[in-house]
């Protein structure tokens, strides 16, 4: 009982901080990448969905580690005008964006109960490629180009005195333990990819 209150205050937690960032997204719509942070906003609506719907089915949201990293990344690139034109940035996006597409176009023709085996197979086979160039040359390369930037500025300088760090020191040690964050979850999707495609062959040979 206690856990599953515990699940509701985090996933409640989650929906707030999601319609926060959406909120304050909003406010860059004069700016010159307004186009692409209107193209986010999108993106975070239907993530907002999408926890709203997990939360009223009382069930924990997977996945949810993406949604941190994006908001994580979306406060750099926000307040630090100078990344956003660079190289990182758009390798990050478009990462973010293929595998957006390709999962929500697998879940909505799955749901429909048309979704074709080549679709199924691509689902749980173009993380092997769009994961390692999100990460790398995307995400980490945006957080280490970003740090100059962090230190000059002191961004976020009145949350993180609050804890006796500064947000430089905060992003140094994300991208420390970057590697092996990300190295976990990248195993387990080997394993849900193994799961999930033996049990997609196993229902060809049985309608065979």
């Amino acid at each position: 009982m206690v856990f599953e209150e515990n699940s509701n205050q985090k996933q409640q937690l989650q929906i707030s901080v999601l319609q926060e960032v959406e909120r304050e997204l909003a406010s860059l719509s004069n700016s010159h990448f307004s186009m692409i942070f209107t193209w986010i906003l999108e993106i975070l609506e239907v993530r907002i969905q999408e926890a709203e719907t997990a939360w009223l089915r009382k069930k924990q949201i997977r996945g949810d580690g993406g949604v941190r990293v994006s908001h994580f990344l979306l406060a750099i690139v926000r307040q630090i005008i100078e990344v956003q034109s660079l190289l990182s940035v758009f390798i990050t996006f478009t990462a973010w964006s293929l595998s957006e597409v390709i999962r929500y176009s697998h879940y909505a023709l799955s749901t429909l109960k048309i979704c074709p085996s080549w679709l199924t197979y691509f689902r749980y086979t173009a993380f092997i490629f769009l994961y390692p160039i999100g990460v790398g040359p995307g995400e980490m390369w945006l957080m280490y180009q970003a740090l100059p930037y962090i230190k000059k500025r002191n961004l976020y300088s009145d949350f993180f005195n609050k804890f006796g760090i500064s947000y430089y020191s905060f992003v140094v040690a994300v991208l420390v333990c970057y590697p092996l964050l990300w190295l976990k979850l990248y195993l387990h999707l080997f394993k849900q990819r193994r799961s999930k495609l033996k049990k997609k062959e196993r229902k060809k040979k049985l309608k065979k």
